[in-house]
């Protein structure tokens, strides 16, 4: 096994806020990544040495009463000083089998890094994962992002004759689902769909076992194995991790917190419950799955006897549209901001699913944040159809999609490959314009192909697309050059 370590964490009171990373290779072959916050954070007082350790083994309470676990190293270091651990350090770097790195990261009072001659006597089936024999180049990879509408166990059940015409008609590799309430739900999806190999993981940032409550999680499902998944939560963790399924490897799985820069908006407090999936996949792609806050304010949903007079409900409604789109940006921003650490790291991010927002319409989209309230809000009423521009000297006031095409998170823009797409959602309360949405930046940003809807070629007969209110779309991606 051999080990590259970097402490790291997002929440340091002091010192640097960057994730740490673990990559790690069973008999030269790489099997995961993982990123996220290891090691104790920095308080605000930082000791005489800036030092952060890293211990490498297996936590008491985590260990099954199996009895006596025994593990076999042909080398291993322990010290109290840098000096002590280096050795091994750079003689592991050294090995031809490593991708280079730098010594820098391996700053501990305790440290292991190990290579052993034999495997270890508990080995993950990770390493046994069979390669997949596409050419991503020549036969390009399928992505899809697909609002499949109540998810539920029994609803997917009632549609799997819907779902198996869909696997035929959109050949996905790589599904990023909205709307999917349980794992088993998911792996259904994934069987009907032609995926019943692939690996699934699911969202669990629910707090509440209402079914409308469940509908807000992401699941994807990939063909490609899934190399980690990180669950991120909006306010506080919640001690549940991303459920996976895989019949080739165990998941690495972790939940964190979102970080929404300060410069977005006056109250970045304000992300509601919704979180975001992270998804690491192999070639250097990570996908990151969003189903962001909904359009309808929460005057709405106001039986009409317990609404109070037109002119207070008018108002109402319209700071909770103002509301709803610091919800997304916020998000999106929190979202940008993980996302460019992976580009950072030379890797490509895709950010998908269903924004709830048109990527194009007048009175709605903005690209102002300045304004924060002050822009056109014509949606007083709970009637949500905006278009034709009602404010034609106003700004929108939603500035989700100028976050993202902007640069203005850390200078990095995404590119929009949903751009020029017509309608996504078959109700007319939206411009023809795609609220289920795909970006992406990073290297792989040249090889992705135009976003392409992937409608029911029977929706005359059956009145929706696979039984869902949302239409699939489709990019395709190219591993590498050609």
């Amino acid at each position: 096994m051999q080990y590259r370590i970097k402490g790291g964490r997002t929440d340091n009171q002091s010192g640097p806020k960057t994730p740490g990373e673990i990559e790690i290779w069973a008999n030269d072959r790489h099997v995961v990544t993982v990123r996220g916050n290891l090691g104790y954070a920095l308080g605000a007082t930082l000791p005489e040495r800036m030092t952060q350790y890293f211990k490498h083994g297996i936590y008491r309470d985590m260990v099954p009463n199996v009895g006596t676990l025994v593990m076999h190293f042909d080398e291993y270091r322990q010290g109290a000083t840098r000096e002590d651990v280096r050795p091994a350090c750079q003689r592991v770097a050294e090995l031809p089998s490593l991708p280079a790195f730098e010594t820098r990261p391996f700053l501990a009072s305790s440290t292991s890094l190990l290579k052993t001659v034999q495997p270890l006597t508990v080995t993950s089936t990770a390493s046994e994962t069979p390669e997949s024999p596409r050419n991503f180049v020549e036969d390009p990879l399928r992505v899809v992002t697909w609002n499949v509408f109540k998810g539920t166990d029994s609803d997917v059940a009632r549609r799997k004759g819907a779902l198996i015409a869909a696997g035929k008609t959109i050949k996905p590799d790589v599904l990023v689902l909205e709307e999917v309430t349980s794992l088993s739900a998911a792996k259904d999806i994934g069987r009907f769909m032609g995926m019943g190999d692939a690996d699934i993981v699911i969202s669990d940032w629910s707090d509440d076992d209402a079914e409308w409550f469940e509908a807000l999680e992401v699941a994807v499902i990939s063909n490609l194995p899934i190399v980690s998944v990180t669950e991120f939560e909006t306010t506080s963790l919640n001690g549940r991790v991303p459920q996976s399924h895989s019949g080739h490897h165990a998941i690495p799985s972790a939940e964190d917190l979102l970080t929404v820069p300060l410069a977005v908006n006056k109250n970045i407090t304000n992300l509601g419950f919704r979180g975001v999936l992270r998804v690491e996949l192999p070639g250097e792609l990570v996908v990151y799955g969003v189903h962001l806050k909904s359009g309808t304010p929460e005057a709405c949903r106001l039986a009409e006897e317990d609404r109070p007079s037109d002119d207070i409900f008018a108002q109402l409604v319209a700071a909770g549209r103002i509301s709803n789109a610091e919800q997304r940006e916020n998000v999106i921003s929190a979202t940008v901001h993980l996302a460019n650490q992976d580009i950072a790291a030379g890797k490509s991010a895709l950010i998908l699913g269903d924004f709830n927002i048109p990527l194009n319409e007048p009175s709605r989209t903005g690209s102002d944040l300045e304004l924060s309230g002050e822009e056109c809000v014509a949606l007083t009423s709970c009637e949500p159809k905006a278009f034709p521009d009602t404010c034609p000297a106003s700004e929108g006031y939603d500035e989700t999609h100028w976050i993202l095409q902007s640069g203005f998170i850390e200078g990095t823009k995404y590119k929009a490959l949903t751009d020029g797409l017509g309608r996504t959602y078959i109700k007319t309360v939206f411009a023809d314009s795609p609220i289920d949405n795909i970006y992406i930046a990073g290297p792989l940003a040249d090889h992705a192909a135009t976003a392409q809807l992937v409608p029911d070629p029977e929706f005359s007969e059956r009145g929706r697309h696979f039984g869902s209110d949302h239409v699939p779309v489709l990019t395709t991606i190219s591993l590498h050059e050609k």
